[in-house]
């Protein structure tokens, strides 16, 4: 049964990126107190004694829990190799329905790298019962990530950075299985990995959420009509300025601006970030450790005209291919 006043979320993680986990929490913590409880499921693929005690001093004793579910054996549940070029504990959240325990109908689910910002209480009550979940539209360059997932390029494709998962529907129709069934169809790659998978197996039955629920970077680094001209369907200008102006959740995905835990980010929501990397937590900004190809394509995508940016791009893409023979 669903509590409105109990709000249960999944966050994936190992030691690397449990520091990332502490900082989501404190600032959800920060900026949420409507709900009786919260219950945190942290899918731990090998974080230490000392990462989960620093996670768990972010959370308030008197109205919160922190559970932790060892996936060190995520390996073994895949059934097969993946690429490596993300940590495999992403693909934790595949198995949400068999992890969590059966009384519990809905789960938020969050990447490691977010910022909460406002109030979310309007969207852990948003309406999924009929849909496998809720997520935010992706801004995508061009219709590769659908095509690889056999999805036409008209239909909706979703960041999997937060999801409002609809638990109860994912284990009546038993979509761990689909999950892996999906995975070993395409021998353990697929385009944008367990993102991919996700797509690829809840289409047609997902909610479309307001972009405010999960602002990703490229919101604030390009320009509304270069993103709506590759994604369709997509946000009306109001809600993508609304996401930009008053975003509840911001996601700090890869981009032209560079992370806010690193030195040279241009994210114009970086200070309110560092304020708990920094000083809640007292970690110190990482190098800024891009390679300098990609520092030279951030630079002109910020500074240059379009086209010196194009053409930039295309000549590092040309030497780089190039150099791989």
């Amino acid at each position: 049964m669903f509590n409105p006043d109990h709000i249960h979320i999944a966050i994936a993680s190992d030691q690397n990126y449990a520091k990332f986990v502490a900082v989501a929490l404190a600032s959800f913590f920060d900026t949420n107190t409507w709900f009786r409880q919260a219950t945190i499921h942290l899918l731990s693929t090998g974080i230490t004694k000392d990462g989960i005690a620093n996670i768990k001093k972010q959370m308030p004793v008197d109205k919160s829990e922190l559970i932790i579910h060892n996936l060190s054996d995520i390996s073994d549940r895949l059934q097969i190799p993946v690429p490596t070029t993300i940590s495999i504990s992403s693909y934790n959240r595949l198995f949400l329905s068999e992890i969590i325990s059966s009384d519990v109908d809905r789960i938020l689910y969050i990447d490691c790298d977010v910022l909460f910002n406002k109030n979310i209480s309007s969207l852990w009550k948003y309406k999924i019962e009929n849909s496998y979940l809720g997520g935010v539209l992706d801004t995508l360059p061009d219709d590769v990530s659908k095509l690889k997932i056999n999805l036409k390029p008209t239909m909706p494709y979703i960041n999997a950075g937060i999801l409002l998962i609809n638990l109860k529907k994912w284990r009546d129709d038993n979509l761990s299985h689909k999950f892996l069934a999906f995975l070993k169809a395409h021998n353990g790659i697929v385009h944008h990995h367990d993102q991919g998978i996700i797509n690829g197996v809840c289409k047609n039955k997902i909610i479309i959420l307001p972009p405010i629920y999960n602002a990703t970077t490229c919101y604030f680094s390009h320009k509304y009509n270069r993103i709506k001209s590759t994604n369709t369907p997509f946000y009306s200008i109001s809600e993508f300025n609304e996401a930009i102006n008053n975003p509840h959740i911001v996601h700090f995905t890869e981009g032209f601006l560079n992370r806010p835990w690193r030195k040279n980010c241009k994210h114009p929501m970086k200070n309110i970030y560092r304020r708990y990397y920094c000083n809640t937590l007292g970690y110190d900004l990482e190098p800024d450790n891009r390679s300098y190809a990609v520092k030279i394509l951030s630079y002109s995508f910020r500074y240059l005209p379009y086209s010196f940016y194009s053409t930039i791009s295309r000549t590092i893409s040309f030497i780089s291919r190039f150099l791989k023979h």
